[in-house]
Formats: structure tokens, sequence, C-alpha cells
């Protein structure tokens, strides 16, 4: 009889560990694809900010072909432009049409950019999924 209740807690302990090791791994890769969400949004945030840049859109704020750049981006991206001057006033602000707030994962990038040789600006784009 005492063997039967060894053999029993023996296989209680094994299935225990089985769900908590099981457990660890589901979370391990639902937190790993996450962050690699943000990072393809934090890719393309760079992607467009650099568009832009060789484009010369940012040096003149040139209203329709920022904007034109933002909607022929995929529907699924959304996407917020904002450059902002040396004293980190707003200067320029431009939203991809039929995007309203930002998603839970948002993939942010930064870049510095001078206009005339003289004025520095610091360009921001927000990406989320629409």
């Amino acid at each position: 009889m005492n063997k039967g209740i060894v053999f029993s807690l023996d296989a209680m302990i094994a299935l225990l560990l089985a769900v908590i090791i099981t457990t660890f791994i589901y979370v391990s890769i639902e937190q790993s694809s996450s962050n690699y969400d943000e990072l393809f949004l934090h890719k393309s945030a760079v992607d467009v900010l650099t568009v832009l840049r060789e484009d010369r859109s940012l040096e003149v704020f040139n209203n329709a072909s920022v904007y034109s750049f933002l909607d022929s981006l995929p529907v699924q991206f959304c996407a917020n432009l904002t450059v902002y001057d040396f004293n980190d006033r707003i200067v320029y602000n431009a939203l991809k049409s039929k995007c309203t707030t930002e998603g839970k994962i948002v993939g942010t990038s930064r870049r510095v950019f001078i206009v005339n040789s003289t004025s520095v600006y610091l360009g921001e784009v927000k990406m989320w999924y629409g």
C-alpha cells in the first residue's frame, strides 16, 4: 500500500513540474513576440524618417509630399510625424489620414536634421498598427 502512495505522489509532483515548465515556456514566447512587433515598428519608423530626409520633405516641410508619403504606407500602419525645433517646440505635425489614437504597441524613431546649415530640428515618427 505504501508503494502505491509514493508512486502516486511522485506522479503528481512530475505533473506539477510539467505544468509549471509549460506555463513558463508559453509566457516567455508570448512576451518575446510582442518585442518583435515593437522592433518591427521601430525599424519601419526609422525607414520613414530616412525616406523623408532623403526626399528633402523634412527640410522644406512640404505638406503635400509628407502627407502623400504617409498615406502611401500600408493600410495596417498608422504614423505620426512630429518635428521639434532647437527649443523643443513643435513646429510641424502630420498624422496619416484615417488614423486616430496610438495603439498598444508603438515604435518610435528620432532623427536630427539641419535646414539651411543654420537651423537644427528633431524629427520624430511614431508608428502603430491601425
